[in-house]
């Protein structure tokens, strides 16, 4: 099975290089997107990984959300010939030796997409993301019936299957596409299950961007919320 990994990122300088590095270890291919970052995030990849034709780098000039460039490595991902992919952030938080575990599922074929679900109990989380984690987790389970611990996790393994089925239905540019993904899979029948996974701390959230996105989704999808509450369908 031939694994890639896709990576997005916004002014990650500081760690991008370190998180490339180390997934590389783990996937036979890494597919870059540089979200118009207006730091050093690309100029550093692009000296550190000139040649190396394991990593593939998407990029463009502006700013257009962690939605659009995710859809966009999804794009990329489905042109190479590898049969799975792994999303990872680029930030530093996630683990890249996970990467195995996070695909153990997928193999029996007794899931089509995994999420790493975060439970370090090495890591004091601050309230407002405990409150955000439950939040998203609510808007999923209102709106898709189905229960995930960390809807908001980043660090994701697809079967080539899914991805080919839930493009089509993924619109959001903003960070509301974690939860979009999961309304499209459950949407196509795809089958999901959830994994803990190690993690590190996370920078700082935009925390008013997460909230505006997240709403905006429960707000797209208030038909389906109501239907569920009110009717339990």
């Amino acid at each position: 099975m031939k694994i890639c990994g896709l990576i997005c990122a916004y002014n990650e300088e500081d760690t991008v290089n370190d998180v490339v590095s180390k997934t590389l270890n783990y996937v036979d291919k890494v597919i870059f997107v540089n979200d118009g970052s207006t730091d050093e995030t690309l100029r550093n990849i692009q000296s550190s990984y000139s040649g190396n034709d394991k990593l593939e780098i998407i990029s463009w000039e502006i700013n257009k959300g962690k939605g659009y460039a995710l859809v966009q490595g999804f794009k990329k991902f489905l042109e190479s010939d590898c049969d799975s992919l792994v999303t990872i952030d680029a930030d530093g938080q996630h683990d890249p030796s996970n990467i195995s575990y996070l695909l153990l599922p997928l193999s029996p074929g007794h899931a089509d997409m995994v999420i790493g679900t975060r439970l370090s109990k090495e890591i004091v989380y601050p309230k407002i993301r405990i409150f955000f984690n439950v939040l998203t987790s609510i808007i999923v389970l209102l709106t898709t019936g189905g229960f995930h611990p960390d809807v908001a996790s980043g660090f994701r393994a697809y079967t080539r299957n899914c991805v080919e089925k839930i493009v089509p239905h993924l619109k959001s540019h903003d960070f509301s596409i974690e939860l979009e993904i999961l309304k499209a899979t459950q949407f196509e029948g795809m089958a999901s299950a959830s994994v803990p996974i190690n993690c590190k701390e996370p920078k700082k959230a935009n925390f008013g961007k997460l909230a505006r996105a997240y709403l905006g989704f429960a707000w797209r999808n208030k038909g389906d919320i109501v239907k569920r509450v009110l009717f339990r369908k």
